[in-house]
């Protein structure tokens, strides 16, 4: 079993150039792989990202939210462009060596969530094939979201860095976003950087249940 995030950038036309948050999403992709192997930007404004350890598959996605959602913006202290991730599990039956070419139920559970997700409040949602745990986790990611959504710029820098460099304390993470330690909790605290990071520790053990 792997995991397939298909992603799909909303109001990317808000900003002047793709450059602005195509170029840290690369950056974050080639962690994971290389392109398009294992990732393609498509269409302008959509992608697709493999996670060989599906388990991480909820984290990575906090990633890809605190890198899109730490955009900059002039006007606001929040980010003015999101993203929809749909995460499918299951297996591979063909794929070539471009992963928006590929087939096998991953892939079409990832993108079913997508077309889902336009009708739903909701900008994480998985689909494992078990109905009943698709139930529980998405309640759970539908509530996270709320927070999610809602970080501001700095909130999303210091989440980033944090999911990033989980070892990190707050004194080193002040040091590397060039701000004092009360402000990193002031950022942390903002983003309900506990509970989600509670949410991402259940989500990994349900899904290594399922392996």
């Amino acid at each position: 079993m792997i995991a397939v995030i298909t992603g799909d950038i909303m109001n990317s036309r808000n900003i002047p150039s793709s450059s602005i948050w195509m170029d840290p999403l690369k950056s974050l992709f080639r962690e994971y792989g290389e392109s398009p192997y294992t990732w393609e930007i498509f269409r302008g404004d959509s992608f697709q990202l493999e996670i060989r350890h599906p388990e991480m598959a909820y984290h990575v996605a906090l990633r890809i939210k605190a890198t899109v959602l730490s955009t900059p913006n002039t006007e606001r202290r929040h980010a003015p462009i999101n993203v929809r991730l749909s995460i499918g599990f299951g297996t591979v039956s063909y794929r070539t060596d471009r992963i928006t070419e590929g087939n096998g139920d991953v892939f079409i559970r990832s993108g079913q969530g997508i077309d889902r997700m336009k009708k739903l409040k909701q900008s994480i949602i998985i689909n494992t094939g078990e109905s009943q745990l698709d139930s529980e986790l998405n309640l759970y990611l539908k509530l996270a979201g709320l927070s999610i959504d809602s970080w501001t710029i700095s909130s999303a820098e210091a989440m980033n860095l944090v999911l990033k460099n989980p070892d990190f304390n707050q004194t080193q993470l002040g040091k590397a976003l060039g701000i004092e330690q009360n402000s990193v909790s002031k950022r942390l605290a903002i983003a309900h950087a506990d509970e989600i990071l509670e949410v991402n520790h259940m989500f990994a053990h349900k899904i290594k249940a399922l392996l």
